[in-house]
Order: structure tokens, then sequence, then C-alpha cells
């Protein structure tokens, strides 16, 4: 059915709703991974923001949706933008890192690692983007894949997670970013209420 409206010409992959919501917004905070595909495929662009200023890879993000990030990422998404509260992609991949350390139900557990491998799949996507690389972070992916204890895979998620301040960012382009989004009164007016309505 998606594939058939997509391919209706009458139908524009890039329309908005009230919220300024695309398809893709939508798709990505929900994790619909292989729409996303579709809708990328069918040209949606991935750097259009909604009216709260964020992008499609920052809600996916923010629902923890590390593989549609990783596809956006490979899909041209903008490393460098900022969401409604300033942080970037990597910033908020290092706190949801930060988060499974510290919750009882996630820490030295194999969803732990499950997710730590994909934020680290994410963060070699950013990478390569920026045409760095980085060996240590190639190592503790080696390390993590082939580790099964959990106290290991503990000890390996927050060796990551102290790799995160390894990573070169451009603050220029945070700095340039910042400033847009603090010119926009309305998008600091209305915050992250708006942005957790999502139909």
């Amino acid at each position: 059915m998606v594939t058939e409206m997509l391919n209706s010409a009458m139908f524009d992959v890039n329309c908005n709703d009230d919220k300024q919501r695309t398809c893709l917004h939508i798709a990505c905070s929900r994790g619909y991974l292989d729409i996303v595909k579709l809708l990328l495929e069918y040209g949606a662009n991935p750097n259009i923001r909604d009216c709260v200023s964020n992008l499609p890879i920052h809600l996916a993000i923010i629902s923890s949706h590390v593989p549609v990030v990783t596809l956006l990422l490979e899909a041209g998404a903008d490393i460098h933008s900022l969401d409604t509260n300033g942080k970037t992609v990597l910033h908020l991949a290092g706190t949801r890192l930060r988060w499974l350390l510290n919750d009882e139900n996630h820490k030295a557990s194999a969803k732990l690692k499950f997710e730590a491998i994909m934020i680290m799949n994410m963060i070699k996507e950013y990478l390569k983007r920026r045409k760095t690389s980085n060996t240590d972070l190639d190592l503790l992916a080696d390390q993590l894949e082939n580790s099964f204890n959990l106290d290991d895979i503990n000890c390996l998620t927050k060796k990551l997670l102290n790799q995160f301040e390894t990573f070169n960012i451009s603050s220029d382009s945070f700095e340039s970013d910042k400033q847009n989004l603090l010119n926009k009164s309305f998008h600091s007016f209305f915050g992250l209420n708006k942005l957790f309505q999502i139909d």
C-alpha cells in the first residue's frame, strides 16, 4: 500500500502535516526501518525540520531507533544538526548509552550489548561521513561483538561511552546551527512539548 501511494503522481513524498512533520519524521519516530528505507528511495529529504526544528534523525535517536539513525546518516542526514536542546545525534547517542548503563533492567545484559553495538555502527557511519576513522572504536567494536560475559559487556560499554569525548566534532558548525535555533523564538517557546505529541 505504501509503495502504491509513493508511485502515485499526486503524492509528494515531502508533504507535511500541521506540525510540519513529513512521512519520514513519523516513520523515523516509530522506528519503521523498511518504510524509512522506501521513503528515502523515493526521494524523501532527511534534512527537513518540523515545527520545533527537529529533523527525522533527532526523532529516531530520542526514540532509540538507532538502525534508523544509521540509515539516515547513509542517506545524507546532516551530521552537525542540533535538536531543540542544542544536541547533536552523537550527544543523544551518548545520553542513551549513559541511561542504559544506569538502568537496572539493562545494565550488564544482552540488551545492553545489542544497543551498544547498534550505537557503534551508527558512530562508524558518522565517522565515515566525516572522512575520519577511530582505531580504538574498531577494536572496541570487535571486543564487544565477541564478548558474552555480562560484566565484560558492561565494562566495554563504559569504554565506548568514554570514547565519545574523542570524536572530533566541528564546534563552528554547532555554533552556527545553535544561533539559527535561537533566532526562532517559536521553537524555544514550544520546546519539547510538541515533540512528544506525535499522533
